[in-house]
């Protein structure tokens, strides 16, 4: 079985020390495709909903694929028996139509899987917001009210162990709030978060700005 990489909160200002979250690969911002699989399979799976059909293949086949990855990553059967999985909501809610689900059809294969595993889509988003790597990003606090919880997934009895599942990790406030809001439901101790990535950024090289100079 792979093994996750834990993200070292020592280096994010917004987690705090004794966060758990892990991810898979690596995402390299502004790298485009070809830096890596991991960049391609990222852009693929984020193609919008009303991209035009061969685009919507290849998203469809990086929703497989990321599900084979957290297969591969997760022990099913321990899952099954010891947390609460909760799919990161999208941006948008569900009459919009940019509307995309697509870390629900992630964890729906995983289910196929192992039936037994205990997903619930239990944060939604009532009203349109801008994606985080679509402009400035939000404050921990905004991104919490822009979210709310699904009530009608609160039965039977939640894990002590939620893993919140997401796409990208790039600075943790996403993870803050759905972290913040997750914490207050009843016989919940404790939010965790999966990453199918984390954002790396290239180095900078000094010389270049020194020739703009």
């Amino acid at each position: 079985m792979a093994r996750f990489q834990r993200i070292e909160t020592s280096e994010y200002l917004k987690l705090s020390p004794d966060d758990l979250c892990y991810y898979i690969g690596e995402y390299t911002a502004r790298g485009g495709y070809g830096v890596s699989e991991t960049n391609q399979q990222i852009h693929n799976l984020k193609k919008r909903p009303t991209s035009p059909a061969g685009q919507l293949h290849w998203k469809n086949e990086a929703i497989g694929y990321w599900a084979r990855k957290l297969a591969a990553h997760l022990n099913l059967e321990a899952a099954s028996r010891l947390i609460t999985i909760v799919p990161a909501p999208c941006s948008k809610p569900a009459d919009h139509p940019e509307y995309d689900p697509r870390m629900d059809r992630i964890c729906d294969l995983l289910r196929q899987r192992e039936p037994r595993l205990d997903i619930r889509p239990l944060l939604r988003t009532p009203r349109a917001r801008p994606a985080q790597h679509e402009g400035d990003r939000m404050s921990i606090a905004d991104l919490r009210n822009s979210m709310e919880i699904d009530l009608a997934h609160l039965a039977p009895a939640l894990r002590a162990t939620i893993i919140v599942v997401d796409d990208v990790f790039t600075q943790g406030g996403t993870f803050k709030a759905m972290q913040s809001l997750l914490t207050e439901l009843p016989r919940v101790d404790e939010v965790r978060g999966i990453f199918l990535a984390k954002t790396v950024w290239p180095p900078i090289d000094f010389a270049d700005l020194l020739d703009d100079e």
